[in-house]
């Protein structure tokens, strides 16, 4: 029996979905060699079999439709390609250097919780394709849209970005446009994880660092006084290591330059960094870490959390 795909399997398939247009607003990666893909909502296998032809080392392909992931295994069968009859409720185990989810988002009233589960899929230096509706209107709403076959509801591009992405480095990359069927205009958007930015807010004494960390603190989602924990540590009556114990012994209240530049004089500055920089959490958006910093403290730091976040430096002009 003859069945209509909604997928176009080659350029002369008479199609649902004009699958090559999609490909091209995608703008999905043309080398994939070595790389592990997943496609959440993954139709017919189209980009299943795509991410194959273009080098991928193991690809996932994921759908609640029976039809569909019968269609596509016998399309696109392959040792490297798996297809999964089930929700995205709960994604495939493993990171993944490409995850795509297109024209399904709308079906699905949580998409938060769906782009939170991707992101801890989502592998370093992972690429997440979106492709959705979304409505460029005031406000950060999730609005009902009758279509020709049912009512959806869709987000406005603030909730898009604001809420849904919230998580991710979001750009995109393919203007809005109508899709067959619909009325709401459809975008394509590129994520990457949006690492935790530091800002050091560094300088001498009275050079107003803490007046400009209290007025940065309504975009912070934490605030790391220097000053305020090497006083703390200084009066700890449980020292555990070496760096606790100097903390101890060379605290004065009234001179905290002393204990800073100590630091680096007892050989320390690679413990003290590291345990500076367990301040800096992952889910972290904005830290600001205010005191002083010796250029080798600096270095050390921004060494540590080069890949885990990116380092702001602020301090006065002369």
């Amino acid at each position: 029996m003859f069945r209509m795909t909604y997928q176009a399997h080659d350029e002369s398939n008479n199609a649902v979905s004009d699958t090559q247009h999609k490909l091209r607003r995608l703008r999905l990666p043309e080398d994939l060699t070595g790389k592990r893909v997943l496609d959440i909502g993954c139709n017919e296998g189209f980009f299943c079999g795509l991410a194959l032809q273009r080098g991928a080392a193991s690809v996932i392909g994921i759908d609640f439709d029976a039809s569909n992931i019968e269609f596509a295994k016998a399309k696109y069968g392959d040792e490297r390609i798996q297809f999964l009859r089930q929700s995205w409720a709960e994604l495939p185990p493993g990171l993944f250097d490409l995850v795509i989810w297109s024209s399904a988002m709308h079906y699905e009233l949580d998409a938060r919780s769906v782009a939170e589960a991707i992101f801890d899929r989502l592998a370093p230096g992972g690429l997440f394709v979106l492709e959705c509706g979304v409505l460029f209107t005031p406000g950060k709403d999730l609005v009902p849209v009758p279509r020709i076959a049912d009512t959806r509801w869709y987000p406005t591009r603030e909730f898009l970005f604001q809420s849904i992405l919230a998580r991710f480095s979001a750009r995109q990359v393919a203007e809005a446009e109508i899709a067959f069927g619909d009325y709401v205009p459809r975008v394509v958007i590129h994520c990457t994880k949006a690492l935790p930015s530091v800002i050091l807010v560094r300088g001498s004494t009275l050079d107003g660092k803490s007046t400009v960390a209290e007025r940065l603190r309504v975009a912070a989602t934490k605030v790391v006084s220097l000053d305020s924990v090497v006083s703390r540590m200084g009066v700890n009556k449980h020292p555990h290591d070496e760096l606790e114990r100097f903390f101890v012994e060379s605290y004065d209240p009234q001179d905290l330059g002393k204990l800073y530049m100590g630091i680096d004089a007892a050989k320390l500055t690679e413990q003290y960094v590291d345990f500076i920089s367990k301040a800096v959490s992952r889910t972290d958006e904005v830290v600001i870490i205010e005191g002083y910093i010796t250029d080798a403290q600096f270095k050390a730091l921004t060494e540590k959390l080069r890949g885990s976040a990116v380092v702001w430096d602020m301090h006065r002009a002369q």
